[in-house]
């Protein structure tokens, strides 16, 4: 009975730090709030979110974020400070978002789609704000994140692998990996993957990831999902941003090389890209499944068919060009059904949906949110320490924007990005 005593006294002496520091509580509810929509996916027709066909999973998503937004803001009050210009750019995009909901095809569901947009972006400022009263920076807790993901997709893999490895490009093509719980689709694991190798790299993350092994193994593990993945688009990211990050150092490294070691260098090098040529060759079938993951060529010259999505919106915004169809509705019910794409969800283009759901004013005011957060990170008056791999990231997921909603709807990416752009610590007051 003693001891039984002491466990239930020691447990309550490990939570009361925890329980007293509402900031530290305020600040893991609200992360459960933003990633509370992504953890489980739910797919419907379009004929069942017109007739207004809530699952109980449907109504979780749009009312549990909402509740855990004001509960965090309720527990520790964010820092009250001027509003960033960036800050002010996503707070227009979200209103020309909301008042679209005037001229919307289906009023009801621009409304919902907005008013989720909205608490998502809220809740990434009161973060940021969270974290600069305790001189936190943001992009650590988004780090742990990443990791989580990654960790979850191994974890799902080793206990079910044939939930999670799905051949997703066609029947005979090689399986890829994508999560379950929580769901991420293939191509967006990846990309989390990629950011998690750039992460591990620059030492971002919580006190305990710092550790060598801890980041070696961390590498390991993104570097096997991405594999797993065969996400192309993220690979080829995640060599850019390498380059970006390393490439200047490089450079002065070799420069700083005596004259015969940096000889050597470029022979070794040569060779070793000749050796790749020559077994690209040999096996040049392998290299081009592999690449093409078993997809013909119209498929990937289309983009995986993204190109006729993107020009049947087109054609459809031509009539409303300047408005658009409405938040959400302009891409869902707007653009006329093809056969085989009946459950059309998104456009997987920030720039082409955003057109599609607001037009050229939401354009304007997406554009205008981008340079804003382009301009902090050329020009911070606040020191960052990650400041190298903020800005790196930041043109990952702008490049990244072209073929994936980004900013422009509650996801993987629109996380990220907006705890690059708006994260603390802050980078541009106004003014």
């Amino acid at each position: 009975m003693n001891d039984r005593a002491g466990q239930l006294t020691l447990s309550f002496e490990t939570l009361a730090p925890l329980v007293r520091d509402r900031t530290r509580v305020a600040q893991l509810v609200l992360w459960a709030g933003l990633l509370f929509p992504l953890v489980v996916d739910t797919v419907r027709t379009r004929e069942q979110v017109l007739a207004g066909d809530f699952t109980p999973i449907e109504l979780l998503r749009g009312i549990v974020p909402v509740i855990l937004f004001l509960a965090g803001v309720a527990l520790a009050r964010p820092r009250v400070r001027p509003w960033t210009r960036t800050e002010l750019a996503g707070g227009l995009f979200v209103a020309v978002a909301v008042a679209s909901t005037v001229w919307s095809v289906s009023h009801r569901s621009t409304l919902l789609k907005a008013g989720s947009l909205a608490v998502a972006y809220l809740t990434i400022m009161a973060l940021a704000r969270l974290d600069e009263r305790r001189g936190l920076r943001t992009l650590d807790a988004m780090a742990l994140v990443v990791y989580l993901v990654v960790v979850s997709a191994l974890v799902q893999l080793a206990v079910a692998p044939g939930a999670v490895l799905i051949s997703i490009d066609g029947p005979g093509t090689i399986p890829r990996l994508q999560g379950q719980l929580p769901a991420i689709a293939a191509d967006l694991l990846g990309f989390y993957a990629a950011a998690g190798i750039l992460f591990a790299a620059q030492r971002v993350g919580p006190a305990w990831t710092q550790d060598r092994l801890v980041r070696i193994a961390i590498v390991a593990m993104c570097l096997l999902v991405l594999v797993l993945t065969r996400a192309r688009t993220a690979a080829a990211l995640l060599a850019l941003g390498v380059v970006l990050l390393y490439g200047r150092a490089a450079l002065a490294w070799l420069a700083a090389l005596p004259e015969r070691d940096r000889r050597r260098l470029y022979i070794a090098a040569a060779a070793a890209v000749a050796v790749l040529v020559v077994a690209a060759g040999i096996e040049h079938r392998r290299v081009l499944s592999l690449l093409s993951r078993g997809q013909d060529l119209r498929w990937l010259l289309s983009l995986q068919g993204r190109t006729v999505i993107w020009g049947d919106a087109l054609r459809v915004w031509i009539h409303r060009p300047l408005e658009g169809f409405g938040y959400y509705s302009g891409h869902r019910f707007a653009i006329p059904v093809r056969a085989g794409w009946e459950n059309l969800q998104n456009l997987d283009s920030m720039w082409v949906e955003t057109l599609i759901d607001v037009g050229l004013l939401g354009v304007a005011a997406m554009a205008l949110l981008i340079a804003s957060a382009g301009r902090d990170l050329l020009r911070p008056v606040a020191a960052d320490p990650q400041l190298a791999v903020r800005r790196v990231l930041f043109v990952l997921c702008v490049i990244a924007s072209f073929v994936n909603p980004s900013l422009q709807s509650v996801s993987y990416t629109m996380v990220l990005l907006g705890v690059v752009c708006w994260g603390a610590p802050r980078l541009q007051l106004r003014g």
